[in-house]
């Protein structure tokens, strides 16, 4: 497999750099290194997941290779615990979701991710069920007919559970500093009010929802920057360019970020009501381009359970 497969080529050098430095690391240096290197490997399983072309595949081994180095990382097993549960391997999908749940003494997921732990381990649980429902129909058993009742019952139960569970528990909602979930149908059907503008993450892609128009349709770095622009006091090319390297899992450069600007203002109508700009100065008298979200917006993000959307 060549290396751009695996990892893009700045992921790779860092990685690269840190194993070098681990080999003549004090104990304590390695483990702050190799906490290091269980962040590289995330950041990436994110990039991975979220490109133009998702690859879970490649999520899944990055996540894989973080927990080699932590096993009970809470978001490293949330994320692998939930890939398994899309892909319906149950017992894995337990495994690290319940680790998930355990968290560590320094890290733990947040309280919504602790919510949904619970609900796909819920789901988890029903689907194995099914899955035994349907071996013992696959295998024809002979059953008297209090059996056959029992295991009729038991069906129907199920089916109801089904209904209520499985699709309404892969979303949620932030707004002003809250998390809420929400169903499938609800994210499906989300339309944003006068005032409000709405970043929306789903399988199909990313849009930007402005009220009363089409969806405007966004790349992974547009959809970033529009989040980071919106949701921060103040920010200039600089925090812009570190809080993208970490929500894209891929070292952005300067050039990329103000290139990302340029290339918004022409492919969103509403940005310059969104994000106002102007000028500030640096302690040595310089002048620095600043951004600042509009008080005439309020923002909607609405994605996937598992996505990372820290903004600090």
């Amino acid at each position: 497999m060549k290396r751009g497969e695996v990892m893009d080529e700045t992921g790779y050098q860092v990685e690269l750099i840190l194993k070098k430095k681990m080999m003549g690391a004090s104990f304590e240096e390695k483990e702050q290194l190799r906490e290091q290197l269980v962040k590289l490997y995330v950041q990436q399983a994110e990039y991975f997941k979220l490109s133009d072309q998702p690859n879970y595949k490649v999520a899944h081994q990055y996540l894989e290779k973080a927990l080699r180095l932590n096993r009970r990382h809470p978001i490293a097993n949330y994320r692998l615990g939930y890939i398994e549960y899309v892909d319906e391997n149950w017992s894995k999908a337990i495994h690290h979701l319940n680790l998930a749940l355990d968290g560590t003494d320094l890290e733990a997921i947040s309280e919504v991710q602790y919510t949904l732990a619970h609900m796909f381990l819920v789901n988890c649980g029903i689907g194995l069920a099914r899955e035994s429902l349907e071996e013992i129909e696959f295998k024809e058993l002979q059953h008297g007919q209090e059996e056959e009742k029992k295991i009729e019952q038991y069906r129907n139960t199920l089916n109801v559970q089904e209904e209520g569970l499985f699709d309404r528990l892969y979303y949620r909602k932030m707004q002003q500093g809250k998390e809420s979930i929400l169903s499938e149908q609800a994210f499906r059907e989300y339309k944003p009010a006068q005032d409000e503008i709405v970043l929306k993450s789903a399988e199909d892609g990313m849009a930007l929802l402005p009220p009363d128009s089409l969806p405007i349709p966004l790349r992974p770095n547009q959809f970033y920057t529009l989040l980071i622009l919106m949701t921060l006091k103040q920010t200039t090319y600089l925090t812009l360019q570190e809080h993208l390297t970490e929500l894209l899992g891929q070292q952005v450069s300067y050039d990329n970020v103000r290139q990302l600007i340029t290339r918004l203002k022409r492919h969103v109508p509403l940005f310059k009501s969104l994000v106002d700009s102007g000028t500030i100065f640096s302690p040595d008298g310089s002048r620095i381009t600043r951004f600042q979200p509009s008080p005439d917006w309020r923002l909607t993000v609405l994605c996937r359970a598992d996505q990372f959307m820290k903004i600090e």
